[in-house]
């Protein structure tokens, strides 16, 4: 946690000299190898080396520029004309099979879950077996591979997998049989009776893309009918916070390397994040237990008993896939540089192949 870039040391004196404008790049005193030497908005970011950085004989790069392209596609011809030497941020989704089979081509896991959120306060919602019918009804690896083809994991795990914690179960990803029974279980044979409920998105074409395939699959198995709606980004925020949704697009990307960063979200004052005041006592009292537990193997157990108690019990939520970093590096040009499951990267390590 304490990796978190809130717990990064900052020059108090020269935020006293110089109040908000300490961060100008005539002001800004920093610790690492690079320094800020101009910053364009929407446009660039220039860094060059810190002379004062306790390794800089070391570091072999003089000048980092970031270019803010929002261009998938205009990103990609300035790497294939060598004016940029990585994309970290966009791949054009529609040239993704292509471009996978290049060698300069990462793909990599990261720190990040998208998710359906259920109002379980919400009749039929209310019903634990009708939001695992819906949980189990979506062919997450069709989705991923075939629908959005971004190198995305499917999952019905809340949290990814991580050096220190992994869920260790394996659960099935779809289900469609199971799915039917516990409709049937749930007074719905076939959907009959089953009120008409609405998947709510912030507008964004991906997700539209996403719900759409959800709608589709939930019909198709299950016969129920859904509608879509979408709502620009502040709206669609304030209503998830008030809970005026039935199932909501939710996402989620952890602020450090530890399975809480996301099983928190479901504790009392924090389950908006996840499911509209989603409590269960149980999982409360497992999530303060962690906190306490100094054995690092004990506590993995205590972790894992919460995440189960979301995914095989109560279902608050209906995870989809955990995100994943699509990126282009010229590796025959440059060496020192890895993806990570935090995208943080040390570009204090990179070196010219010479």
């Amino acid at each position: 946690m304490l990796v978190h870039q809130s717990f990064i040391p900052v020059p108090v004196h020269v935020i006293e000299k110089h109040g908000n404008k300490w961060t100008d790049p005539e002001n800004m005193v920093v610790s690492g190898a690079y320094k800020l030497t101009e910053r364009t908005p929407n446009e660039k970011i220039s860094l060059t080396k810190n002379d004062y950085y306790f390794n800089a004989k070391n570091i072999e790069v003089q000048e980092l520029i970031f270019y803010t392209i929002n261009d998938a596609s205009t990103a990609y011809r300035m790497y294939e004309n060598n004016e940029i030497d990585a994309v970290f941020a966009i791949i054009p989704s529609d040239l993704i099979k292509e471009i996978e089979l290049k060698n300069d081509y990462y793909s990599s896991p990261i720190n990040g879950l998208y998710y359906y959120s259920f109002n379980t306060h919400i009749k039929p919602l209310d019903n634990v077996k009708i939001r695992e019918a819906l949980t189990l009804a979506i062919d997450r690896q069709t989705l991923t591979s075939k629908i959005i083809k971004n190198g995305a994991i499917p999952t019905r795990n809340v949290s990814p997998k991580f050096n220190n914690y992994s869920y260790k179960k394996s659960l099935e990803l779809f289900n469609p049989q199971k799915a039917k029974q516990l409709m049937s279980e749930a007074g719905y044979p076939d959907g009959k009776g089953f009120p008409t409920l609405k998947i709510k998105y912030n507008t964004n074409e991906n997700h539209k893309k996403i719900a759409e395939f959800i709608q589709n699959q939930w019909l198709k198995i299950l016969k129920i009918n859904i509608e879509l709606t979408n709502e620009e980004w502040a709206s669609f925020l304030d209503n998830k916070q008030k809970g005026n949704y039935e199932i909501a697009r939710s996402g989620w990307i952890g602020d450090y390397a530890d399975p809480s960063t996301f099983l928190t979200l479901f504790q009392k004052g924090l389950s908006n994040f996840s499911s509209y005041n989603y409590f269960n006592e149980e999982y409360e009292n497992l999530m303060k237990q962690s906190n306490f537990e100094q054995d690092p193997i004990k506590r993995q157990d205590i972790l894992r008993e919460a995440e189960s108690i979301i995914i095989e019990k109560d279902f608050p939520i209906a995870p989809i896939y955990i995100y994943a970093g699509n990126y282009l590096f010229k590796n025959d040009k440059w060496t020192g540089w890895e993806p990570n499951i935090a995208e943080r990267f040390d570009f204090s390590q990179l070196k010219l192949i010479k």
